[in-house]
C-alpha cells in the first residue's frame, strides 16, 4: 500500500471517529424557571406531661383510694384508674390525632388474663369528653386530662390469674396522627 492510500485511510477513520463522537452531544432546547412558591413548614404533634399522674383503686367509686401499683395486689372485681394531664401541641393543616393507651413493647396483660382484664381510656378538656378522643389543630395549647381504667373482671373463674403481673409500667398514653 502506498503512502498516499495509507494516509487517506487514516484520515477517513479519524473523520468517522470524530463524527461518532459528536453523536452524544445532540440536544433539544429547554428552559427552567423556579416556582417562587416559598417554603412549606412541617407541623407539630406532641404531648407533654403536666403532672406525674396518679393511680387509684376505684373499686368502690364512692371512696377511691390512692395506690402505688408496685405494692397493690389486684383481685377479681378491682378497678384501677390512672389520671394525668398533658399539654397538647397540635399544629398542622388537616391534622387529626387520636389519644390512646398503648403497650410500650412488652405484654402489659399476661395471656391467662387477657380475657378478664380490660384497659380503656377517656380524654377530656375541662371535664368535657373529647368525641372519639380525637385531637385537631384547634386543640393546640390545651391541656387534656387522660383517664386510663384497668378492670379485672369479677367473673374471672377459679384460680385464673393468681400470682400474675399486670405490667402497668409498660402502658403509654399515645397521641397518634390519623389520616382520613
Amino acid at each position: 500500500m502506498n503512502k498516499k492510500a495509507r494516509n487517506g485511510i487514516i484520515a477517513a477513520v479519524a473523520a468517522v471517529l470524530l463524527l461518532l463522537g459528536g453523536l452524544g452531544t445532540f440536544a433539544l432546547w429547554s428552559d427552567t424557571e423556579t416556582t417562587d412558591s416559598g417554603d412549606v413548614q412541617t407541623g407539630t404533634l406532641d404531648l407533654e406531661a403536666v403532672n406525674a399522674g396518679q393511680w387509684q383503686d376505684i373499686s368502690n367509686p364512692t371512696t377511691p383510694v390512692t395506690i402505688d401499683p408496685v405494692t397493690f395486689r389486684m383481685v377479681p372485681g378491682d378497678v384501677l384508674q390512672y389520671t394525668a394531664s398533658y399539654l397538647v401541641s397540635a399544629d398542622g393543616d388537616n391534622l387529626a390525632a387520636r389519644i390512646t393507651t398503648t403497650n410500650q413493647g412488652q405484654n402489659v396483660i399476661p395471656a391467662a388474663l387477657i380475657p378478664h382484664v380490660t384497659i380503656t381510656n377517656i380524654a377530656t378538656f375541662d371535664g368535657e369528653a373529647i368525641p372519639s378522643n380525637l385531637i385537631t389543630e384547634e386543640d393546640n395549647g390545651k391541656t387534656v386530662d387522660v383517664t386510663v381504667t384497668v378492670n379485672f373482671s369479677r367473673d374471672t373463674p377459679g384460680q385464673v390469674g393468681i400470682n400474675e403481673t399486670i405490667n402497668l409500667s409498660q402502658l403509654q398514653v399515645t397521641l397518634q396522627q390519623e389520616r382520613a
